[in-house]
């Protein structure tokens, strides 16, 4: 803290003048939001560091205000459905959560940071109030895409530089890998599939780019669920597609993947033989509970330590950032945490069973709306742009539902980010719909 100590007014002053801009020009906010987030979502893994105070403290603070500003200044409700309500409940209810993590004996700081992070998912008001017509939503899609491809580089930098240089062994390629962004590689994968479809030429081939680069990096990650995933996403993706697109993504899949394999070949033959066997070792250890890879068996104890420990306090919770002690089988020791892999399980201990209720309430109304309008808009021919976004959101939908389940997802930085671009993209399509559907003839 002491060292930014001195550059507080500065940043004040940068503050204030960037608000002015929020306020007068907010998609200039809501991109430099987008575009910071390669280096935003990325934990420096040293605590919480300068850059990540000012840069979280800055985006928590412009929400907070925008939210005020809009329902002081605008006379149209910022209020239009379920999901709204329920969001804004949810955030305004879990601040009484302080009280039960002060009886618990948390941190306060450590309370704030972690609440706070919940202001990401209202990013999704100013998105749907500025992004929300054609021209918009084009907008909002290439600078989203700007930022994965960002996070996506970014990480495969960060895991270069932690792979060891000179010869390479299988633990290296796993214990160098980082999990964190892995959904959003796979969320950028599945809106390029089905936006292909959707531009010219010119374009497909810049989407193909991004497949590639999001490949790469999912890859990176070792994570057996999300690689899974991608071909359950991929499926119901398919099935808002004709016969004819079908059969040009599962070729030009099919093409891409040989090409990524012959190259790896060409360029490290034994690189691409380790990569290959770790690939199938990691599909093979999902069968084994116990004695594989030790990743399921461990979650699965800190996942009943935890429901233990909340069985003391089921309603309130234990407070956000409150800490329990479980046990690790592959170190064969206890220790204390705060971080719980099960998300659900983690939202009821650190909230309590009434207001993890509400969380499942606002995916299931979300689930509902973007099912409902990929649905509505399917056959739609004239709106291709709002049809596509609203495939690719419910494509997505039960890769999101399992994330959360093996993620911390809600004490994330990048899983309340996610929530804000599914919300923003749902929100903007269910909106279209409910106009249309009321500007028709009865």
């Amino acid at each position: 803290m002491t060292q930014i100590g001195p550059f507080i007014p500065l940043f004040v002053a940068l503050g204030l003048g960037f608000i002015m801009v929020m306020i007068k020009w907010p998609k200039v906010w809501l991109a430099t939001f987008l575009l910071s987030l390669p280096i935003f979502l990325t934990d420096s893994g040293k605590g919480l560091s300068a850059q990540e105070l000012v840069m979280g403290g800055f985006f928590m603070l412009s929400i907070t205000i925008w939210i005020v500003w809009r329902m002081a200044a605008h006379p149209r409700p910022l209020v239009r459905n379920w999901m709204d309500f329920l969001v804004l409940a949810f955030i305004a209810l879990t601040s009484l959560n302080f009280i039960v993590a002060m009886v618990n004996h948390v941190d306060p700081l450590g309370w704030l940071s972690e609440w706070s992070l919940f202001f990401l998912i209202l990013y999704y008001f100013p998105i749907r109030e500025y992004f929300g017509d054609e021209r918009g939503l084009k907008q909002f899609m290439s600078l989203s895409a700007i930022s994965a491809v960002g996070q996506a580089l970014y990480s495969m930098y960060l895991y270069k530089q932690r792979m060891a240089t000179g010869l390479v062994y299988a633990f290296q390629l796993t214990a160098s890998r980082s999990v964190l962004l892995g959904p959003i590689f796979l969320i950028a994968i599945v809106f390029c599939l089905l936006f292909i479809f959707a531009v010219r030429w010119p374009h497909k081939l810049v989407l193909f780019g991004i497949i590639g680069v999001q490949a790469a990096a999912l890859i990176l990650t070792f994570t057996r669920t999300l690689w899974a995933f991608f071909f359950v996403c991929a499926a119901i993706a398919l099935l808002f597609m004709s016969m004819r697109q079908r059969i040009q993504i599962v070729l030009a899949g099919v093409a891409m993947t040989m090409v990524a394999i012959g190259g790896l070949t060409m360029y490290s033959p034994k690189l691409a033989d380790i990569g290959t066997r770790i690939v199938k070792a990691r599909f093979a250890s999902s069968t084994q509970l116990r004695g594989g890879d030790y990743s399921f068996e461990t979650r699965v104890v800190e996942s009943q330590a935890a429901w233990a420990a909340t069985k003391e306090n089921p309603l309130g919770g234990k407070g956000l950032r409150a800490t329990f002690l479980t046990y690790s089988p592959l170190d064969k020791q206890h220790f204390t945490t705060s971080f719980i892999h099960f998300g659900y399980v983690g939202l009821v201990f650190k909230l309590g069973i009434p207001l993890a209720l509400l969380m499942m309430a606002i995916l299931l109304v979300h689930g509902t709306y973007a099912i409902g309008d990929a649905i509505r808009l399917r056959r739609d021919p004239r709106t291709s742009m709002y049809r596509t976004v609203a495939a690719a959101t419910a494509a997505f939908l039960p890769a999101l539902y399992v994330t959360i389940f093996m993620t911390g997802f809600f004490d994330q930085r990048f899983g309340n980010v996610m929530f804000a671009f599914l919300f923003a993209c749902t929100s903007i399509t269910h909106e279209y719909c409910t106009h249309r559907n009321s500007s028709q003839p009865s």
